[in-house]
């Protein structure tokens, strides 16, 4: 019987022979060009960087070193990193310029940083894949970082002592969010804290004496007391004064009721009693009626900024707060100057000036600024309507209608009447306004009523701190209600940075000018520089004073600071009479902190004009439930004392509670969380449940809340009618096992009052466990993998990941029953599966929680899925 030969075709043949060159080179045995050691892994790790967000790093853990890839923190940070060979062995960039340059030279063993060179070990880098791994240790050495390795948690925790790029991003954006806080900014808490509307409670009082005598001669004295409380649904506050020299009246008592609802869309404010107004009339009494506007209390969008300038104490810190949220904050000069530039908004801008000492003063003073420019939003209109009478003054009227229409994005048009009948005179006049912006950063504005005045005013304000600010007003020959002294009225401001080698500060051209009808002008040149000379921080004022009927005359004034002994600062002073030739006066001061509470403060005077002398001693102390005060001033012949208190209390109508504090200030709202343990889960406090000590919080305003020993969480000294959104936590209490039921909360507060509100803590159990694997018939720790955690309805409650060693673990679960899963989406993956993929199990917390920790799931490698007998056989069938 003969045989066949069977003729293998082509294209099978060179399909057989790929195959088998496949099938060899899976045979031969691999190099690896990775230097990292077999008792090495190359694994993700949690990297946290102080001031930025938490991100993932490649990461080498070795069994006494842990290296972390450059690259990637390289790139996390925003650092500029070139590479100069295609495997990273050499790496070349700059830090947060382009002066800060480094190199890493793994090829020449060394790093040049800032003209710096450091050798580098054999273990001090490896190179995988194209990623340049460094130690942590040499990476600290030489970038300034400081690092450690968590093993447990898989983590790196490091800090910067350079400001990396991405950290000045951060800074920068930190700033730019604080700003966008202060416009209507929505934020949506896990519970709405509404707001309480009382028919009457008491609420804050604060008082104020000054007294001073004069040896052999008079004595003064001076009494306030303000207070505040709900009336009616609204808010109720009254001031008064008495001064013992002066007879009482109806200028020494005030009151006003004011009911706010922004939810309204036509009447979000009324106001009874003292009421203010913007009017064109100038008015020396207080003006007694209603006011009513649609206008709501919240700020809207930042528009532009505004020029601030004003004094403090020297070298004091100032925090600039809109709608309480900290948006800027500066140091005073030598002379106490110190400059903002406040965001414009949309509508009224409330502005909070916050004063800090060196040794622990503290001053609050609002300040509502003026800002010349108000802007609404296109298409809105907003109106406020006034009428009453001014104290005091028989038969006055005043009256005033304003409306204001946002016709586009940069443009406002605003109109409006005023009625003024006061000592027999009737005035009535309409006016008109507008607001412009012109171009970025320049701003116009205008006002003109009819037969009173015209003025304007123009800024601009360049990201240089370059600014320019001007105003005019020109009074109409025959109005008779603007009462100033000049008819026309300019002055302009030019303010710039100063920057050149020993010369380190800001400067200030200042121009004023007045003329009356009768053709008599002044005018003001002032030169104010304040910054460093030489690295003291000083202050010199020039100026030049002149009008109509005398000669110019010329002054320079200056003024400094500095530490002498021991915390003592002396400030010096001195003007001197350019024109004249002459010192008139020179001063220093010495002042002293004491232990934080207290300031004792020196001065002494010489007048060489009138060749006196003066000296005052000062003494400030403050105690928790007031500042007090005494002071001793003496001149050539008089002697005078004075004494000074103040302070306030404040009623908490939750637990009837009267609290005494030299801090409280009127109308200001105060917020306290109650944290509670909710043993029975009612969300109510019961008398046997204890309260929870360490809640900690904080407003979307950019404000952490005072933690008191008593458990309560404190936010004091809040802008009322603003809506909150606050952010609780529970990381400071005795316990983990500690959670809460709302995180964070939408509230609306009221002015003169504590807002309490009860947060009810429960008590959440842990879970944990192990995952293994099987590997060389061994069970070995297997990481990264998903465990899903289920309640008994089957809803996702969390999903964990398994760490280095295997384990996971979950807190934050109330009593129930619930069960453990591996996620069989990722198991499919990864080619693994378990017998035993669900573990059932039941959490009983106590007071203290309930920990569950010995789950254990077991993986196995799934069989091949690929036959590379049957694959040759089919191959090579002929």
């Amino acid at each position: 019987m003969s045989k066949t030969l069977r003729i293998i075709p082509f294209k099978i043949l060179i399909r057989s022979l790929i195959l088998l060159g496949f099938v060899l080179i899976s045979l031969l045995p691999f190099q690896s060009y990775s230097q990292i050691s077999q008792d090495c892994d190359e694994v993700i790790v949690r990297l946290f960087i102080e001031g930025l967000r938490d991100s993932e790093v490649s990461s080498i853990i070795c069994e006494s070193k842990t290296y972390i890839s450059i690259n990637e923190l390289f790139a996390i940070t925003k650092v500029k990193l070139s590479l100069i060979n295609d495997d990273a062995s050499i790496v070349e960039g700059f830090i947060s310029s382009p002066e800060d340059v480094y190199i890493i030279d793994t090829e020449q063993q060394e790093i040049i940083f800032r003209d710096n060179r450091y050798a580098l070990g054999e273990d001090d880098v490896n190179l995988s894949q194209g990623n340049l791994y460094l130690s942590l240790e040499r990476l600290d050495a030489v970038f300034k970082f400081e690092s450690s390795f968590i093993y447990r948690e898989l983590a790196i925790v490091t800090k910067s002592a350079i400001e990396l790029p991405a950290m000045k991003e951060a800074r920068i954006l930190e700033r730019r969010l604080n700003l966008n806080k202060i416009t209507n900014t929505v934020y949506v808490g896990d519970t709405l804290a509404r707001r309480e509307r009382p028919w009457i409670e008491f609420g804050a009082l604060t008082y104020a004496v000054n007294t001073s005598q004069v040896i052999n001669g008079n004595s003064f004295n001076r009494f306030q007391v303000s207070t505040g409380g709900q009336l009616l649904g609204g808010d109720l506050a009254a001031n008064f004064v008495s001064n013992a020299q002066t007879p009482l009246t109806l200028r020494n008592f005030s009151a006003t009721y004011k009911y706010v609802d922004n939810s309204d869309t036509n009447f979000k404010q009324f106001s009874l009693g003292n009421v203010g107004t913007n009017s064109i009339a100038t008015n020396f009494a207080p003006l007694i009626g209603g006011q009513i506007t649609n206008r709501s209390t919240q700020l809207r969008n930042t528009f532009e900024y505004y020029n601030l300038t004003e004094y403090t104490e020297p070298f004091w810190t100032v925090e600039l707060y809109i709608n309480d949220v900290l948006v800027d904050y500066t140091e005073a000069d030598a002379t106490g100057l110190f400059s903002f530039s406040i965001p414009v908004v949309y509508g009224r801008t409330n502005v909070d000036l916050r004063f800090f000492g060196r040794f622990g003063e503290e001053q609050t003073q609002e300040r509502f600024i003026n800002v010349p420019f108000s802007f609404l939003p296109p298409k809105e209109f907003e109106y406020q309507i006034t009428a009453g009478t001014f104290a005091e003054e028989t038969g006055s009227v005043f009256s005033q209608v304003r409306g204001s229409y946002g016709a586009t994005r940069f443009l406002t048009l605003n109109a409006g009447t005023e009625y003024v009948k006061t000592r027999g005179n009737i005035s009535f006049y309409p006016f008109l306004s507008t607001n412009l912006k012109i171009k970025n950063n320049l701003i116009f504005s205008s006002e003109y009523a009819l037969g009173v005045r015209f003025k304007s005013t123009i800024n601009y304000f360049s990201t240089s701190n370059f600014n320019i600010q001007a105003n005019y007003t020109e009074l109409d020959e025959n109005q008779t209600v603007v009462f100033q002294g000049a008819n026309r009225q300019l002055d302009a401001t030019v303010a710039f940075p100063l920057r050149y080698k020993f010369i380190q500060g800001f400067s200030r051209f200042r121009f004023d000018y007045r003329s009356n009808r009768n053709g008599n002008y002044s005018t003001n040149t002032q030169y104010i520089y304040n910054g460093k000379i030489f690295g003291l921080s000083s202050n010199l004022t020039t100026s030049i004073l002149k009008n109509a009927n005398a000669n110019a005359l010329y002054r320079l004034r200056g003024f400094t600071t500095f530490e002498i002994y021991n915390g003592f600062l002396m400030s010096p002073e001195i003007l001197y009479e350019i024109s004249q030739n002459k010192i008139n006066y020179a001063r220093v001061r010495i002042r002293k902190n004491l232990y934080g509470r207290g300031l004792l403060d020196f001065s002494y005077t010489r007048e060489f004009f009138s060749n006196s002398n003066l000296f005052s001693l000062g003494l400030r102390w403050d105690f928790n439930f007031a500042r007090t005060g005494a002071n001793i001033a003496i001149s050539e012949d008089l002697v005078t004392l004075g004494q000074n208190i103040s302070g306030g209390l404040l009623f908490n109508n939750y637990d009837n509670h009267l609290s005494f504090d030299k801090n409280i200030t009127l109308n200001r709202a105060n917020l306290v969380f109650k944290p509670f343990l909710d043993l029975n889960d009612n969300d109510i406090k019961d008398d046997d449940e204890p309260v929870v000590v360490g809640l900690g919080g904080k407003l979307n305003k950019g404000r952490n809340g005072n933690q008191m020993p008593n458990g309560d969480l404190q936010f004091n000294s809040l802008e009322p009618y603003i809506d909150y959104y606050v952010e609780l936590n529970t990381d400071n209490t005795e316990s983990v096992a500690y959670k809460l039921k709302y995180d964070s909360y939408n509230i609306t507060l009221s002015p003169n009052k504590i807002t309490t509100i009860e947060v009810p803590v429960k008590i959440s159990g842990e879970v944990a466990g192990y995952v293994f694997r099987s590997k060389n018939g061994t069970q070995q720790p297997f990481s990264r993998i998903k465990i899903n955690i289920l309640d008994e309805k089957f809803n996702t409650v969390a999903t964990v990941l398994s760490e280095y060693d295997g384990y996971f673990s979950y807190l934050g679960l109330l009593s129930g029953n619930y069960s453990a899963r591996v996620d069989n989406e990722q198991l499919q993956k990864i080619f693994f599966s378990t017998k035993s993929p669900v573990i059932n199990f039941t959490i009983d917390n106590s007071k203290y929680g309930d920990i569950l920790d010995n789950l254990e799931f077991y993986l196995n490698p799934k069989e091949p899925q690929f036959d590379l007998y049957e694959t040759i056989v089919k191959y090579f069938t002929f």
